[in-house]
């Protein structure tokens, strides 16, 4: 069994899961939980959610910042992002009608999802070395697919801007 310092799993999936973000929490009761150091933080396929207990030992990790992280993950799955990303690799197109780009589709999901967090007030995003991405300029209202062009656009501006 994994000890987690100040039990700060258990109070995010018991008290945060249930108060702060009540629609997440069936969708995360039906996912399988697994301890795994394959991602820096936590990991979910739709189904499994990877949690890495290094980050949940970490100095400065809070309850707020695990509930923030698993609802992350969840958002993933409620959201569909796994099986939407399966579609775009099989077609091997993207949402802009280009080359599809996993990074990319990644990134674009982590600021919307972040986004919706942030906007609901769940949780409270970690920092430092375990911050995530936030912009901004990518709002909650936002689907994954208009900010992955976006970052396209942003991507050519520094292109051009390097020139």
């Amino acid at each position: 069994m994994v000890s987690l310092k100040y039990d700060n799993l258990t109070i995010a999936r018991g008290i945060g899961l249930r108060t702060a973000a009540v629609y997440l929490a069936y969708m995360y009761a039906e996912m399988q939980l697994k301890y795994s150091d394959a991602s820096p933080v936590a990991a979910t396929d739709g189904k499994v959610l990877h949690i890495n207990p290094k980050f949940y030992n970490a100095p400065g990790v809070t309850p707020q910042h695990v509930l923030f992280v698993l609802c992350h993950e969840v958002l993933h799955a409620w959201l569909m992002h796994p099986k939407r990303r399966k579609r775009y690799e099989t077609s091997k197109l993207g949402p802009d009608g280009k080359r599809f780009n996993r990074k990319r589709w990644a990134m674009s999901i982590d600021y919307l999802v972040n986004a919706i967090l942030i906007h609901d007030k769940i949780g409270e995003m970690p920092v430092g070395e375990w911050e995530g991405l936030y912009d901004r300029k990518f709002t909650h209202t936002m689907t994954v697919e208009e900010i992955y062009v976006a970052l396209e656009t942003d991507e050519e501006e520094e292109e051009d801007e390097e020139d």
